[in-house]
């Protein structure tokens, strides 16, 4: 091996330039960032165990609407978007290591392990409903496919698709006399806990109840693991065909999905939202929940990108920056929004409407919108992302 060849194989990948970035792809993981926040926030005042136990709620009037409107626009949408953002990055990687000689397989591996770690700290010290470590867990998974033939990715991410359905459908309609198990049980008693805890606790007392927390709900994500890959495979899919990269030249299909997506979504969407709403708990509901929530975020995409490609209401400057540094913004909703309602913080917990959430979220957003920006002018990364990548290759 010539010393130029060491050389090569031990030189960090280089950031991507400026030049080589694709500004709406960018700017499309700056408003999946919004429609996390949207879909999440309902959780930093409520706990996650109301999830997993599908309580229905008791909204009227224009809270009922805001319920409404997120679970049939926003639940399960954005989760979806990030997950293929999530996707089109292990590509983006990959692609942009083809022309070195370092293992990318070693590379990402220890990059999924570091955010292993992040998702474990945020979910145990800053809030409970964290989804980074059950993706990095999928992440490693991913990387059996790295040397997947491109007409064979979306073939892989259908069927991880249809055999999430097949577990669904496989529940069927539970026993509604069947007697109340442990685990229901269990799940109630630490709802009523968490009540308490998180309201009026130190922040010993809620990161106690965080960690057993976040330990039930990373094992239960993986139940959705199929859907996590499914979308992981598609999203590597897109990017490695290049529609990413020649987008007028995709233009018409782009259309061609947001016309037919979107109705048909929402034809889907509203029966298996409607069935959340009344506390119904239906592998059947389930199933058409998550195709609705993969059409309509296709949708949702060839929308996007239809807007900023021609940059309608400036969404390219406005949202890329968010965007480049996606992981420091997750982590600081979480912080900033559980401090906000956690009893060692502001103590807002359970003081403020299902409507006022909303703007609440938009307000921050536009902060993070500005904050990103006045960030990015001067560094080339975000703090977390630069965390990440020194500790991914060990060395500061």
């Amino acid at each position: 091996m010539t010393e130029s060849t060491l050389q090569e194989s031990s030189s960090p990948i280089k950031p991507t330039t400026k030049s080589e970035r694709i500004p709406e792809l960018d700017a499309l993981r700056g408003f999946a960032l919004l429609g996390i926040l949207l879909m999440n926030i309902e959780y930093f005042t409520n706990s996650s165990y109301s999830l997993l136990l599908g309580n229905s709620s008791d909204y009227s009037g224009i809270n009922l609407f805001a319920d409404r409107f997120t679970l049939i626009f926003i639940e399960g949408k954005f989760w979806v978007m990030f997950a293929m953002l999530f996707g089109m990055g292990f590509a983006v990687i990959q692609t942009r290591m083809q022309n070195t000689r370092r293992s990318f397989g070693r590379f990402y591996l220890k990059r999924m392990i570091v955010l292993m770690v992040f998702g474990a700290l945020h979910g145990i010290f800053i809030w409970t409903g964290d989804i980074l470590f059950s993706y990095a867990f999928a992440g490693m998974v991913l990387l059996l496919f790295r040397k997947t033939k491109i007409s064979r990715l979306w073939k892989y991410s259908l069927f991880f698709f249809f055999l999430l359905i097949l577990l669904f459908l496989s529940s069927g309609v539970p026993d509604p006399k069947a007697p109340v198990d442990e685990f229901t049980t269990y799940l109630q008693t630490q709802l009523e806990l968490s009540n308490q805890v998180y309201p009026f606790g130190s922040y010993f007392e809620v990161s106690k109840l965080r960690f057993s927390e976040f330990a039930l709900t990373a094992s239960m994500s993986m139940l959705f693991f199929p859907y996590f890959l499914s979308v992981f495979l598609f999203g590597a899919f897109v990017y490695k065909k290049g529609i990413l990269n020649n987008l007028t030249e995709h233009k018409a299909l782009l259309k061609k999905v947001l016309i037919i997506g979107l109705p048909v979504g929402l034809l889907l969407a509203v029966p298996s939202s409607l069935a959340v709403e009344k506390n119904i708990d239906d592998g059947y509901m389930g199933a058409l929940q998550a195709i609705s929530a993969v059409i309509m975020c296709l949708s949702y995409v060839s929308g996007f990108l239809l807007l900023a490609m021609n940059n309608t209401f400036n969404l390219r400057s406005a949202l890329a920056p968010v965007g480049r540094m996606a992981l420091s913004n997750y982590i600081l909703q979480s912080l900033v929004f559980s401090t906000l309602f956690y009893g060692y913080g502001l103590g807002l917990w359970g003081s403020v409407s299902r409507a006022a959430l909303i703007p609440m979220v938009v307000v921050f957003f536009v902060f993070q919108c500005i904050l990103s920006q006045w960030w990015m002018k001067s560094h080339r990364f975000g703090p977390l992302e630069w965390v990440w990548r020194k500790l991914t290759y060990g060395k500061i």
